[in-house]
Order: structure tokens, then sequence, then C-alpha cells
């Protein structure tokens, strides 16, 4: 698994470039407003899985398991700002724990 030929690199590295070259060539084929949608159904995603009461009848999900918004919050709604922030300390909680994980990782390589 670790051998000397690999320079150190994951052997699934192949791999994830392949998966990553994939999603790219899937993400080139819509335009940018199937993108900004698809953000705001991830986002409403979010927030009506935290707060259901709120955001439940945001998004309706079609017999195909198609997910459309039915309804956007303002702006400015409080409760909306609050799942933001809520979000963004959720992404940089991930993004710290995946920072230990690798320090963790290749502390481990040695041993």
């Amino acid at each position: 698994y670790a051998s000397p030929a690999s320079g150190g690199q994951d052997p699934f590295q192949t791999l994830y470039n392949r998966v990553a070259n994939d999603m790219l060539e899937v993400r080139s084929t819509f335009d940018e407003s199937e993108i900004v949608e698809m953000r705001r159904v991830a986002n409403l995603r979010f927030a009506s899985d935290l707060a259901p009461d709120a955001f439940a009848d945001h998004l309706s999900v079609a017999p195909d398991g198609l997910i459309t918004v039915n309804r956007l919050p303002a702006d400015d709604d409080p409760m909306l700002l609050r799942i933001q922030q809520i979000r963004e300390r959720d992404d940089r909680l991930i993004d710290t724990l995946n920072e230990y994980y690798a320090d963790f990782y290749f502390g481990m390589q040695s041993p």
C-alpha cells in the first residue's frame, strides 16, 4: 500500500482525480441559472433540516425525486441569516477536522 514507488502519493489519487474530472465535466453541462437553482435548493434543504417548521414548505419533492423551490425566504429573513451563520460554522468545523485528520494520517505514516 505505502510502497516507495508511489512517491508518498495516496494510492487512490488517480481515482480521486478521475472522479473530480468527471464532476467538472458534468458541471460544465449546466448553465449559470441551473447552478444558482441547485445552490438555492441545497441552502434551503440545509435550512429545512435545521428548522423544518420555518422552511419545510419552501421546497417540494416530485415523485421522481426532483426537488424544486416553491418559494424563497426574504434576503433579510433573520432565521435564514442564523441558518447561514450555522452553515458557515459547520463548514469551518469540517475543514478543521479534515486538517487534524490529515495531520494524524501523515503522522502515522512512519509507524
